[in-house]
C-alpha cells in the first residue's frame, strides 16, 4: 500500500507524466513499434466514431425524428472497423507470442462491440415495443351500463 500511494503522489506531478509521454514515445520511435500500436489505436477511433454515431442514431430515434444521417454512415463504419479488427486478429495470431498485447486488445475491443451493438439493437426494440404495449394497457372497455337493451 505504501508503493501504491508514492506512485499515485508520483503520477499528480506534472513533470513525471511530460516524461512517460516522452519516453513512451522515444521507445516506441526506436523500436519501431508505433507501426503495431497505430493499427490497433485507428481502429479504436473509428470503432469510438461509430458508437458516437449509433448513440446519436439512438437518440433521433427516441426524438422521433429521422435517423438515417446518422444511422447509415454509423453502420458501415462499424462493419468496416469490425472487419478491421477481424483482419487484425488474424495477422496478430502469426506470431501469438510476440503480439499478445495487441491480440488481446483486439479482443477486448471484438467483445466491447458485440456487447455495444447488442445493447443498441435492445435499447431499439424495446423503443419499438414501447408504444404498442402502452396502447394495450391503456385501452380497457367501457362498463357496462344498465341502461344497455
Amino acid at each position: 500500500t505504501g508503493a501504491v500511494r508514492w506512485v499515485l503522489k508520483l503520477l499528480r506531478r506534472f513533470w513525471f507524466n511530460s516524461g512517460l509521454a516522452v519516453g513512451l514515445m522515444l521507445v516506441f520511435a526506436f523500436t519501431g513499434a508505433q507501426d503495431a500500436l497505430w493499427k490497433i489505436f485507428a481502429t479504436s477511433n473509428q470503432l469510438l466514431a461509430a458508437m458516437v454515431l449509433s448513440l446519436a442514431a439512438l437518440w433521433l430515434l427516441r426524438q422521433k425524428r429521422r435517423v438515417w444521417f446518422a444511422f447509415v454512415p454509423g453502420v458501415i463504419m462499424l462493419l468496416t472497423t469490425c472487419t478491421n479488427l477481424v483482419l487484425l486478429l488474424g495477422k496478430y495470431l502469426e506470431n501469438v507470442r510476440a503480439n499478445v498485447t495487441l491480440m488481446t486488445a483486439d479482443i477486448i475491443l471484438m467483445i466491447l462491440t458485440a456487447y455495444l451493438v447488442f445493447a443498441g439493437i435492445r435499447s431499439a426494440v424495446r423503443f419499438y415495443r414501447r408504444p404498442a404495449e402502452a396502447l394495450r394497457t391503456t385501452e380497457t372497455p367501457d362498463p357496462p351500463s344498465d341502461n344497455q337493451q
